[in-house]
């Protein structure tokens, strides 16, 4: 008898331990995708931090992807949040939030990049993948700084720390986390302003494979996770290519029909007699992605193409003139110093009378193409991006610019060069920023 209620007892025990397994090995199992947005909202986004992951939340839920968050929030302590492994019966809690509480971290600075890999170490530990994604969630401002000052620009801002991730410190932890999966990230977002820029991108272009951001400031409501995810969760097998385009596209359905506030158009009132109400404006906006194995290619194109204008400029004022004039024509963007490349490259190329020149813009523009996979526009203000900006001012040159990476190319010595000329560049200023600054910038 004993003998039976010992085996009784030693069969419970063994089904324990297989069900604790078994329970254990579902919370680690290998997943298609783990989706990691690092949300420094601990500044005037506080709102919209909380917003977007409501937004996470409204995608559902599926059981080939994990979608994890960190929030930084204004005045409050900073939480990881599991919204992937929440009861559809959750309730919501202090926040507003029925995702997982998944760690209470206290008061952090989200403006040091060392919190950014620490982030994804514990996702990559806890939410194993075969691809992984990560979107910083912030204010951006190019490879510049967001306020005055001259220093290296970044993302993530933390206002209460007056910290922020610079250039140079994004592409070291973007190094540090391919370090920790062993591969390049498989998609890299910026969903904060001004970020997709050449200087920034090959700060990253052996940690990420795909990039997705903006060249324009973006909406205070910025990328819409819902229309992402849900996509992605009905299609778990995408591959980093077909998400990093998705994104863009994704972005131009949330906005393509959303309007600024109401402008006065008579060109409106012209075509539609009678009409007393103002009429609104689409919002402009940009979103695209890069594929990264093609950055390199095109930095070399791009310095070939740099020392035939140093060379041509230096010797012949009606070169340097058409190069000016290419600047003064190329699509602009808030940060005015910004210039879209793929329409300066154009603008170069028609305006230049020398041969060699030319043929570089050709092989230039046909690099391009294999760069950016998806750029997506709304509204009519930057209608001439093609996805990739990159630094050329038209007053005063920048000296902070020489400590990038990417200043190893010529192009520095090619603005410098232009400048110090002193050709007239008569830029078109409604071709670029519109002087606005909104809630996401």
């Amino acid at each position: 008898m004993k003998k039976h209620v010992l085996c009784i007892v030693f069969g419970v025990f063994c089904f324990s331990l297989i069900f604790a397994a078994s329970v254990s090995a579902k919370e680690t199992e290998v997943k298609k995708w783990t989706f990691m947005v690092f949300i420094n909202a601990d500044n005037d986004l506080d709102e919209f931090g909380v917003i977007d992951i409501k937004e996470m939340e409204r995608a559902g839920l599926s059981e080939n992807v994990n979608v994890v968050a960190q929030i930084d929030r204004f005045k409050l302590p900073a939480r990881r949040y599991d919204v992937s492994g929440r009861h559809m019966n959750s309730t919501a809690d202090d926040w507003g939030l029925k995702s997982r509480n998944a760690g209470e971290l206290g008061e952090i600075d989200s403006g040091d990049f060392k919190e950014l890999v620490k982030f994804v170490k514990w996702s990559v530990e806890n939410y194993p993948a075969e691809n992984y994604m990560l979107t910083i969630w912030n204010h951006g401002a190019g490879w510049k700084k967001r306020s005055s000052g001259g220093s290296l620009k970044g993302i993530s801002y933390d206002d209460e720390s007056n910290n922020h991730i610079s250039t140079r410190d994004l592409g070291v932890s973007l190094t540090m986390i391919h370090g920790i999966l062993g591969k390049p990230l498989d998609v890299f977002g910026m969903d904060a302003c001004l970020m997709q820029m050449l200087e920034v991108a090959y700060e990253l272009k052996d940690s990420a494979k795909y990039v997705v951001a903006s060249e324009e400031t973006e909406p205070g409501d910025g990328w819409p996770y819902q229309l992402i995810l849900e996509p992605l969760f009905k299609n778990p097998a995408m591959t980093p290519y077909e998400l990093a385009k998705m994104i863009p596209q994704a972005y131009f359905q949330s906005y393509f029909n959303a309007h600024d506030d109401p402008v006065d158009s008579p060109y409106s009132r012209k075509s539609r007699p009678g009409l007393d109400k103002p009429q609104q404006r689409i919002k402009s906006t940009t979103l695209s992605a890069i594929d990264c194995a093609y950055i390199d290619p095109f930095i070399s194109a791009l310095d070939e193409l740099g020392a035939k204008l140093i060379e041509k400029v230096a010797q012949d004022r009606g070169e340097l003139q058409a190069m000016a004039s290419a600047v003064a024509s190329a699509q602009k963007f808030y940060v005015y110093d910004n210039v879209d490349i793929g329409d300066l490259v154009y603008y170069i190329s028609q305006n230049t009378k020398n041969a060699g020149i030319k043929e570089s813009t050709d092989k230039l523009k046909m690099i391009y193409k294999k760069l950016v996979i998806e750029n997506k526009i709304t509204g009519d203000a930057k209608h001439d991006a093609t996805g990739l900006a990159i630094y050329f001012p038209i007053e005063n040159y920048e000296e902070n610019y020489s400590k990038l990476t990417f200043a190893h190319t010529c192009w520095d010595e090619l603005i410098q060069l232009v400048l110090a000329a002193g050709p007239v560049f008569d830029p078109d200023q409604s071709n670029g920023g519109d002087g606005s600054w909104d809630d996401k910038k």
